[in-house]
């Protein structure tokens, strides 16, 4: 399909994400499965993790921590135009306090900001 699901320890919070068709192809070759588990093979979720991992050591970005790759998503969905209550739906946020702290505002939003401010003629 074209969402996934995250289990949650608190059942009220578990629910499908939409997936972006890059994940998919990642999982796909990573032999994820099409239906129920993704990974039948890795007990654990920190097999994943350190898969990533290896694989950003691999590319020179070992300075890169998987959870990194979090902010990088909000920061690029903010920067796309997209509202901070979709970009903390998207993490899975229930405080809109904690989006705040991974989207970035970067100087491009800013001077993109600041030129949205239409004025006339100004005489000096």
């Amino acid at each position: 399909g074209e969402r996934y699901f995250i289990g949650r320890s608190k059942p009220h919070l578990a629910r499908w994400y939409p997936m972006h068709p890059i994940f998919k192809a990642v999982l796909k070759a990573l032999g994820g499965q099409g239906e129920g588990r993704v990974f039948s093979r890795w007990d654990h979720p920190d097999t994943i993790s350190h898969m990533v991992k290896e694989a950003l050591r691999g590319f020179g970005l070992g300075h890169v921590h998987l959870h990194h790759l979090r902010h990088t998503f909000a920061t690029l969905l903010l920067s796309a135009g997209e509202g901070m209550k979709v970009i903390g739906s998207l993490l899975g946020h229930t405080d809109p306090r904690a989006t705040e702290i991974y989207a970035h505002v970067t100087g491009d939003l800013e001077r993109s900001a600041i030129r949205k401010i239409k004025a006339g003629p100004v005489e000096l």
